[in-house]
């Protein structure tokens, strides 16, 4: 197994932009990367249906830089990165789940080890946003990734 990463998602402002990346995760360029899950909650308190969609991109968004932690600190460094919150998504590639929420509880994919999502060395991999929200809303949670 390689290094297990998370990165909490904590407070994310997320705006009424119909096309936006909640997060993007960049494999390091000597590692691959694979999505072992993520969890959002939002501070919505009426039933507002978003769709998502997991997506691999070909380029960088404009999001900003996150903070991610090892789940074992004795691991070596991360290799990866995590950006959260790109108003102007990188370029999209493959579209590998799509998702409806009505925020009104967890929106959680903690897929089995074999449909785990990887991607390649440098390759990204991102939670695009396509629906535009109401009203700026306000969500936290967590994504988690292996590198490999």
């Amino acid at each position: 197994m390689g290094r297990i990463v998370y990165c909490p998602l904590v407070n994310l402002s997320v705006t009424n932009d119909a096309d936006q990346d909640i997060f993007q995760l960049t494999a390091g360029a000597a590692n691959k990367l694979k999505v072992h899950g993520f969890e959002l909650y939002s501070a919505a308190i009426a039933a507002e249906a978003l769709r998502f969609r997991l997506v691999r991109r070909s380029t960088d968004g404009n999001g900003g830089a996150a903070t991610a932690v090892k789940a074992d600190e004795d691991d070596g460094a991360i290799t990866g990165a995590v950006e959260t919150l790109a108003l102007t998504p990188g370029t999209a590639g493959d579209v590998l789940a799509e998702f409806s929420w009505p925020q009104l509880g967890p929106l959680v994919f903690l897929p089995t080890p074999e449909l785990r999502p990887t991607v390649q060395e440098a390759g990204r991999i991102a939670l695009n946003l396509l629906t535009a929200l109401a009203a700026t809303t306000v969500m936290t949670g967590w994504v988690a990734w292996e590198e490999i």
